[in-house]
Protein backbone atom coordinates (compact mmCIF):
# COMPACT_ATOMS: atom_id res chain seq x y z
CA UNK A 1 0.00 0.00 0.00
CA UNK A 2 1.16 3.45 -0.93
CA UNK A 3 2.73 5.46 2.39
CA UNK A 4 1.87 8.52 0.86
CA UNK A 5 -1.54 9.94 -0.52
CA UNK A 6 -2.26 13.01 -2.20
CA UNK A 7 -5.68 14.54 -2.98
CA UNK A 8 -6.59 17.97 -5.00
CA UNK A 9 -6.17 19.19 -1.11
CA UNK A 10 -4.03 16.84 1.17
CA UNK A 11 -1.57 15.27 1.47
CA UNK A 12 -1.53 12.15 3.80
CA UNK A 13 1.75 10.69 5.06
CA UNK A 14 2.77 7.49 6.89
CA UNK A 15 3.63 9.04 10.40
CA UNK A 16 7.63 9.08 11.68
CA UNK A 17 8.92 9.63 14.86
CA UNK A 18 9.10 13.65 13.88
CA UNK A 19 5.35 13.10 14.48
CA UNK A 20 4.78 12.21 18.01
CA UNK A 21 4.66 15.65 18.86
CA UNK A 22 1.52 16.29 16.64
CA UNK A 23 -0.07 12.98 17.85
CA UNK A 24 0.25 14.62 21.50
CA UNK A 25 -0.85 17.85 20.62
CA UNK A 26 -3.90 16.84 18.17
CA UNK A 27 -4.93 13.51 20.06
CA UNK A 28 -5.01 15.69 23.32
CA UNK A 29 -6.85 18.21 22.68
CA UNK A 30 -10.32 17.64 23.76
CA UNK A 31 -11.69 19.90 20.87
CA UNK A 32 -10.33 17.40 18.60
CA UNK A 33 -10.26 14.13 20.48
CA UNK A 34 -13.23 13.21 22.82
CA UNK A 35 -12.45 12.01 26.25
CA UNK A 36 -12.97 8.34 26.43
CA UNK A 37 -12.02 8.24 22.64
CA UNK A 38 -9.50 5.32 22.61
CA UNK A 39 -7.09 7.89 20.27
CA UNK A 40 -7.53 10.28 23.32
CA UNK A 41 -3.75 10.95 24.84
CA UNK A 42 -2.82 12.83 28.14
CA UNK A 43 0.76 11.91 27.87
CA UNK A 44 3.67 11.73 25.64
CA UNK A 45 4.14 7.84 26.84
CA UNK A 46 0.96 7.16 25.48
CA UNK A 47 2.10 9.19 22.11
CA UNK A 48 4.92 7.21 22.16
CA UNK A 49 3.01 4.15 22.74
CA UNK A 50 0.68 4.57 20.23
CA UNK A 51 3.00 5.54 17.54
CA UNK A 52 4.87 2.15 18.04
CA UNK A 53 1.22 0.29 17.18
CA UNK A 54 0.71 2.90 14.53
CA UNK A 55 4.33 1.34 13.05
CA UNK A 56 3.86 -1.88 13.98
CA UNK A 57 0.28 -2.48 11.82
CA UNK A 58 2.00 -0.79 9.09
CA UNK A 59 4.89 -3.54 8.95
CA UNK A 60 2.62 -6.39 9.71
CA UNK A 61 -0.17 -5.41 7.55
CA UNK A 62 1.06 -2.64 4.87
CA UNK A 63 -1.85 -0.24 5.42
CA UNK A 64 -2.47 2.02 8.62
CA UNK A 65 -2.85 5.52 9.85
CA UNK A 66 -1.71 8.50 7.90
CA UNK A 67 -0.72 11.54 9.06
CA UNK A 68 -2.82 14.84 7.20
CA UNK A 69 -1.53 17.72 6.07
CA UNK A 70 -2.36 20.80 3.90
CA UNK A 71 -1.16 20.02 0.39
CA UNK A 72 2.45 21.91 0.77
CA UNK A 73 2.47 22.73 4.32
CA UNK A 74 4.18 21.08 6.69
CA UNK A 75 1.83 21.17 9.62
CA UNK A 76 -0.22 17.59 10.02
CA UNK A 77 -3.80 18.53 11.03
CA UNK A 78 -5.25 15.20 11.71
CA UNK A 79 -4.64 11.13 10.97
CA UNK A 80 -6.81 9.19 9.25
CA UNK A 81 -6.87 5.45 8.40
CA UNK A 82 -7.82 2.38 8.54
CA UNK A 83 -6.41 -0.59 11.39
CA UNK A 84 -6.87 -4.05 10.45
CA UNK A 85 -9.15 -5.38 13.59
CA UNK A 86 -11.07 -8.84 14.65
CA UNK A 87 -14.88 -7.50 15.10
CA UNK A 88 -17.04 -10.34 16.28
CA UNK A 89 -14.52 -12.73 15.23
CA UNK A 90 -13.90 -11.36 12.13
CA UNK A 91 -11.04 -10.02 10.22
CA UNK A 92 -12.28 -6.18 9.05
CA UNK A 93 -11.11 -2.99 8.39
CA UNK A 94 -11.72 0.53 10.79
CA UNK A 95 -11.67 3.86 9.65
CA UNK A 96 -10.44 6.21 11.62
CA UNK A 97 -10.45 10.03 11.00
CA UNK A 98 -9.76 12.58 13.40
CA UNK A 99 -8.48 16.34 12.66
CA UNK A 100 -7.93 19.21 14.69
CA UNK A 101 -11.20 20.81 15.90
CA UNK A 102 -10.31 23.89 13.60
CA UNK A 103 -10.32 22.22 10.44
CA UNK A 104 -13.56 20.98 10.84
CA UNK A 105 -16.48 21.62 8.61
CA UNK A 106 -14.45 22.23 5.65
CA UNK A 107 -14.79 19.14 3.60
CA UNK A 108 -11.04 17.64 5.02
CA UNK A 109 -12.70 15.00 7.01
CA UNK A 110 -14.64 13.93 3.94
CA UNK A 111 -11.33 14.30 1.47
CA UNK A 112 -8.94 12.48 3.70
CA UNK A 113 -11.55 9.61 4.58
CA UNK A 114 -12.84 9.08 0.86
CA UNK A 115 -8.95 8.65 -0.16
CA UNK A 116 -8.16 6.25 2.53
CA UNK A 117 -11.02 4.03 1.79
CA UNK A 118 -10.42 4.14 -2.20
CA UNK A 119 -7.06 2.88 -1.33
CA UNK A 120 -8.27 0.68 0.88
CA UNK A 121 -11.19 -0.67 -1.81
CA UNK A 122 -8.34 -1.27 -4.55
CA UNK A 123 -5.48 -2.68 -2.40
CA UNK A 124 -7.86 -5.30 -0.58
CA UNK A 125 -9.90 -5.92 -3.55
CA UNK A 126 -12.94 -4.47 -1.53
CA UNK A 127 -12.62 -5.11 2.13
CA UNK A 128 -15.00 -5.19 4.63
CA UNK A 129 -15.10 -1.73 6.58
CA UNK A 130 -16.49 -0.79 9.81
CA UNK A 131 -16.54 2.52 11.26
CA UNK A 132 -17.50 3.40 14.24
CA UNK A 133 -19.60 6.63 14.79
CA UNK A 134 -21.24 8.27 17.62
CA UNK A 135 -24.60 8.77 16.88
CA UNK A 136 -24.65 12.75 18.15
CA UNK A 137 -21.39 13.47 15.91
CA UNK A 138 -24.10 14.30 12.79
CA UNK A 139 -21.14 15.78 10.76
CA UNK A 140 -19.50 12.14 11.11
CA UNK A 141 -22.71 10.61 10.02
CA UNK A 142 -22.57 12.38 7.23
CA UNK A 143 -19.21 11.50 6.35
CA UNK A 144 -19.73 8.19 6.30
CA UNK A 145 -22.83 8.16 4.24
CA UNK A 146 -21.62 10.07 1.81
CA UNK A 147 -19.02 7.44 1.64
CA UNK A 148 -21.64 4.84 0.72
CA UNK A 149 -21.26 3.06 4.29
CA UNK A 150 -24.34 2.19 5.53
CA UNK A 151 -26.03 1.91 9.31
CA UNK A 152 -25.72 -1.17 10.27
CA UNK A 153 -27.61 -1.64 13.94
CA UNK A 154 -26.06 -4.99 14.50
CA UNK A 155 -22.49 -3.24 14.72
CA UNK A 156 -23.40 -0.69 17.31
CA UNK A 157 -21.44 -1.56 20.60
CA UNK A 158 -20.37 0.48 23.98
CA UNK A 159 -16.84 1.51 24.51
CA UNK A 160 -14.85 3.71 27.00
CA UNK A 161 -16.33 6.89 25.16
CA UNK A 162 -19.85 5.66 25.38
CA UNK A 163 -21.95 3.78 22.78
CA UNK A 164 -21.42 3.93 18.88
CA UNK A 165 -23.06 3.11 15.50
CA UNK A 166 -21.40 0.61 13.12
CA UNK A 167 -21.40 1.94 9.62
CA UNK A 168 -20.30 -0.87 6.93
CA UNK A 169 -19.04 -0.59 3.84
CA UNK A 170 -18.54 -3.83 1.60
CA UNK A 171 -20.00 -5.90 4.74
CA UNK A 172 -20.35 -9.16 2.63
CA UNK A 173 -17.11 -9.47 1.53
CA UNK A 174 -14.04 -11.34 3.44
CA UNK A 175 -10.77 -9.33 4.27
Amino acid sequence: MDTILRTKRLTLLRPGPENLEDMLRILSDRRSTPAGSPLALSWREEAEGLFQRWDRHWQQHEAGCYTVRLRGKDRTVGFAGVTRILWDGRPVLQLHCLLEHRMRGQGYGREAAAAVVAQANEYFELPPILARVRPQDQAAVRLVLRLGFALDPHQGADDAGGYADGYVLNWDRQL
